[in-house]
């Protein structure tokens, strides 16, 4: 099952801001025309995409651009209930 525009090419209309977050349309894009830019100032902070999945497994695969100091992360994750969050993956700058 695949889904729809799960990524930000198409727009970032499914996409939603965690406080703290601006969410803005980006022309950057790696295969579409638009991306998701995500201004943060602190950890927590970034962008959910709200999806209800079958019991299943699945894969996800996504590409990051992101311009920080070293030592910045980006990281990855999910909700079974939706809030209480577990880490996927997390890499470092």
């Amino acid at each position: 099952n695949t889904i729809t525009d799960g990524g930000s090419e198409l727009g970032v209309t499914q996409w939603t801001a965690r406080t703290g977050t601006t969410l803005a349309q980006s022309s950057l894009s790696r295969g579409g025309s638009f991306s998701a830019r995500a201004t943060v100032n602190a950890t927590g902070e970034g962008l959910n995409y709200p999806v209800t999945l079958a019991n299943g497994n699945y894969t996800v695969t996504f590409f990051t651009r992101f311009s920080a100091t070293a030592g910045s992360f980006v990281s990855f994750g999910y909700s079974n209930d939706g809030s209480t969050e577990t880490n996927c993956k997390s890499s470092q700058s």
